[in-house]
């Protein structure tokens, strides 16, 4: 999830760097944000793929998956 105003939700990243990882960040509340989906695999990069819905549910997951993802990846194996 991506922020407007640049805060980078990071529940599933790591992000490695050399500054504080201690220090912070003041973020503007509820600014409007982008869910993108990504895949990386040994010899291509599937993406970017942008939810079109403002919460990302199992349902849009797996939508996702079936009707986006998988067709690339039948096709490339």
């Amino acid at each position: 999830m991506f922020h407007v105003c640049g805060k980078v939700n990071r529940h599933n990243i790591r992000i490695w760097g050399t500054e504080n990882p201690r220090a912070t960040m003041e973020h503007v509340r509820d600014s409007p944000n982008m869910n993108v989906f990504c895949a990386v695999s040994y010899c291509k990069v599937y993406g970017q793929f942008f939810f079109s819905k403002p919460t990302v549910t199992s349902i849009n997951y797996l939508d996702m998956l079936q009707l986006w993802l998988m067709p690339q990846l039948q096709e490339d194996s």
